[in-house]
């Protein structure tokens, strides 16, 4: 029982201190949003007008936020390298070029390893950007800018390891990076062409760039016995067929998709009875899915899934044209695109 009591109290405590730590946290954010000044969009004006790359430098915790926030400059078309200062005096200021704008990253501006870096900064005049708390300090005194952080005690004032600082650090990265994109107009599509892999590109991906090796759908026509809906979908592979009336096709001739036929409906439709002496043969026209869901293949994979979720179905028939990664028009469909395509691409 004693046990189970400690072992209670010890998850509460958890529990408390975890809560306590991402409010200060939290806090810590709020400040940093009231604390942006016009220094914030000089930042941004100095990062988007280089004619070189942006170099984010920091050491120790510093030093791996700037690492990620030079990631996230990169995959949105912001050329970023990550300088690591302590490597920077043994040869890698070499990474630095002209042109380029310097961002450095240091709560407490005094960093030892980053002297080498400022003073190589300072030699060539380039710009530099400081993110730091202290404005009295050598960083904050060598930048042309000043980012400065509010004075936000770290989440643990017992130990003082860096946790809110280095919060702010990453979301006013963060903020820069996205300040910059929106002002460039850069679009899904553009991060789509820099972050082509993993579930993230996949989800970004136009539905055309999924279609690689899909043949056409087979067509069949409104009037088609079941046996030629048979051959269409036997034919086809894609356990479904489309079928088009070209009465009712757009002005360049092709015949507009009508109906969906799969192969369920072509079994439910042999099930039934057949008919009597003198009645009409079921046709296409008389078992088909009615005006079916169609998109184009130049929306997203993500709109697709989304569509399909929305609907409840396992199929959307893709038409018109899509641009793959090549950058060349070519006319995909129409075709089926199958929930498990969408899934084997890993976009859900």
């Amino acid at each position: 029982m004693a046990s189970e009591q400690a072992e209670t109290r010890s998850a509460a405590a958890a529990l408390e201190t975890g809560r306590r730590v991402i409010r200060a946290e939290r806090a810590g954010l709020d400040a940093l949003a009231d604390s942006l000044d016009p220094a914030f969009a000089e930042a941004v004006a100095l990062i988007g007008g280089a004619a070189g790359r942006l170099i984010i430098c920091g050491v120790g915790k510093s030093g791996h936020v700037a690492r990620k926030v030079s990631s996230t400059f990169a995959s949105t078309g912001t050329p970023s390298f990550f300088l690591h200062a302590a490597e920077a005096g043994h040869g890698d200021l070499g990474i630095i070029g002209s042109g380029d704008v310097v961002l450095i990253l240091s709560n407490s501006g005094q960093s030892r390893e980053l002297l080498p870096v400022l003073q190589f900064i300072q030699r060539r005049g380039l710009p530099l950007i400081a993110v730091t708390s202290d404005a009295g300090s050598d960083l904050a005194q060598a930048a042309g800018c000043l980012l400065r952080l509010p004075p936000v005690a770290e989440a643990d004032p017992a130990i003082p390891a860096p946790t809110t600082s280095a919060l702010m650090m990453l979301a006013l990265g963060d903020a820069l990076a996205a300040a910059l994109w929106h002002g460039r107009g850069f679009s899904a599509d553009d991060f789509s062409r820099l972050h082509p892999s993993g579930r993230l590109g996949a989800a970004l991906a136009r539905v055309g760039d999924l279609l690689d090796g899909l043949p056409p759908a087979p067509q069949v026509a409104l009037e088609a016995s079941l046996r030629e809906i048979a051959e269409a979908i036997t034919r086809g592979g894609l356990g479904c067929a489309l079928v088009t009336d070209p009465d009712t096709g757009p002005d360049t001739g092709a015949a507009a998709v009508t109906g969906l036929i799969t192969d369920g409906d072509l079994r439910r439709a042999l099930l039934r009875d057949p008919p009597r002496a003198g009645e009409a043969a079921v046709s296409a026209r008389d078992i088909m899915t009615r005006d079916p869901l169609t998109l184009d293949a130049g929306q997203s994979a993500a709109a697709a899934l989304a569509l399909m979720e929305q609907r409840q179905i396992s199929q959307l028939v893709i038409t018109g044209h899509g641009k793959p990664e090549s950058g060349s028009e070519r006319e995909h469909g129409p075709t089926i695109l199958h929930l498990q395509r969408l899934l084997r691409a890993q976009v859900a």
